[in-house]
């Protein structure tokens, strides 16, 4: 998907997703990931940042953030959505940050966005250059190996005129393990949870709190439509 896209959705980037799913997923997604930052990590950056929501929740939890997305428009909006937090403009293959300067990284719903796996592997080493021995870079994707989230991503969520418009290349699970050993991380962690579509009504949204919280239990988190992977670069 082209920079040019997203410069020119950035004024409705938001629309896409109802105030009160953004919300819940927002806060979902960095509990997540503060869960599993030790005690001492600091400086954070956040990878294709968008709108800066995310970024804008771990700075108030107390982290020292960083944004950085490849279109200007979007960090315009970013600097509305978290102000006070560096943001800069640069293609998450190439970041002008110094090598082992940060504690963690992560990327939500970004590296889908690259043309190809080659270009994800290349985005992938980047931040593991960014990070100090033991750091910790997460990587929230959709679980397109799973045959119905790649057919309803590419066939049907399309339809809504959003975000995503069917060509995106899914990030494979398989792929990030090939690529541990040349890279210089670890896989530490793999975790799976259910999704409530983008566009459900306030009106059934605590129902399908209440069914996404079952279906995550009786699956133990081992199937969903998401997915968060933690990798440590190693020492």
């Amino acid at each position: 998907m082209s920079k040019k896209h997203f410069d020119t959705i950035a004024a409705h980037y938001d629309e896409d997703i109802p105030t009160h799913v953004r919300k819940y997923l927002v806060e979902k997604k960095t509990a997540l990931m503060r869960s599993r930052i030790p005690k001492g990590f600091q400086k954070g950056l956040d990878i294709g940042c968008g709108t800066g929501h995310h970024l804008h929740a771990m700075q108030k939890a107390g982290f020292d953030m960083k944004g950085t997305d490849f279109s200007a428009p979007i960090l315009a909006q970013a600097a509305l959505n978290s102000p006070n937090t560096p943001l800069f403009e640069a293609d998450m293959r190439h970041i002008p940050l110094p090598t082992s300067s940060l504690d963690f990284a992560y990327t939500i719903t970004a590296l889908h966005h690259l043309p190809d796996a080659i270009a994800q592997k290349e985005a992938v080493a980047e931040a593991i250059r960014l990070l100090r021995p033991g750091g910790l870079f997460f990587i929230h994707e959709l679980n397109c190996d799973a045959f119905w989230v790649k057919f309803y991503m590419e066939k049907i969520y399309p339809l809504s005129g959003g975000i995503d418009e069917g060509d995106e290349c899914w990030v494979s699970v398989r792929n990030l393990r090939q690529w541990q050993k040349e890279l210089g991380f670890e896989i530490v962690d793999f975790y799976q949870c259910t999704f409530i579509p983008h566009n459900i009504h306030k009106s059934i949204f605590p129902f399908a709190l209440r069914l996404e919280r079952w279906l995550e239990k009786i699956s133990k988190h081992k199937a969903g439509a998401h997915y968060l992977l933690s990798l440590q670069k190693k020492s």
